[in-house]
């Protein structure tokens, strides 16, 4: 979809925890593997393990920061959601 949002969250190295949206989930996950994206430089390397495409940008932001501060789990996320 053109203008999708995509809330994702990586299983990091440290076992830290780690979320975030982007519009280009292929070119987001180059750049943390390269060491580009500051938050995960140090927790590499990265692997998917879920992420959840919307067509609202606040929606994936206000679900994104609801798994930030645990008033949310994963499987409260809609039915969109896609496991890897």
């Amino acid at each position: 979809m053109k203008n999708e949002i995509i809330f994702y969250q990586p299983k990091c190295a440290n076992v830290s925890p780690y979320t975030g949206c982007t519009n280009n989930l292929e070119a987001r996950l180059e750049r943390h593997a390269k060491g580009y994206v500051f938050s995960t430089k140090d927790k590499l390397p990265i692997e998917l393990e879920m992420y959840v495409a919307f067509n609202d940008k606040y929606k994936a932001l206000f679900n994104r920061n609801k798994i930030r501060t645990n008033k949310m789990n994963q499987s409260d996320l809609e039915r969109t959601s896609h496991s890897v």
